[in-house]
């Protein structure tokens, strides 16, 4: 089990003991956490950025550090222990596909001055 709260942590849960497995710390709020409903792999927001983890306790392969292309809209980093990706507004909405192959996001409404 995972969870995020407003000062920022994230920690996963051992769920048959309550034992922390592992912890993140954020300056900002964890907004959205999903798992992935196939590979061992969590998704979880702060702001604009979007994290995806794979934890110790469950790792397979990890993923190759590699350059990633930026487009306008998004900036990639891969990690062998995390893949970020930087968004320009901030995630409101975050979800797997039901097989676990696709991540979608949802993000805050640009606001409209008069």
């Amino acid at each position: 089990m995972a969870t995020g709260d407003k000062s920022g942590e994230l920690i996963i849960w051992e769920t048959s003991t309550g034992a922390v497995l592992e912890r993140w710390m954020h300056s900002e709020p964890v907004s959205q956490v999903s798992w992935n409903p196939v590979l061992p792999y969590l998704a979880y927001s702060v702001a604009n950025t979007v994290y995806l983890v794979q934890p110790k306790h469950l790792q397979g392969t990890p993923w190759q550090e590699t350059d990633v292309p930026n487009a306008k809209w998004v900036a990639w980093t891969v990690k062998s222990d995390r893949i970020t990706i930087a968004l320009k507004k901030d995630i409101t909405n975050l979800v797997w596909h039901p097989k676990g192959d696709y991540l979608a996001t949802v993000a805050a409404k640009e606001t409209v001055s008069s």
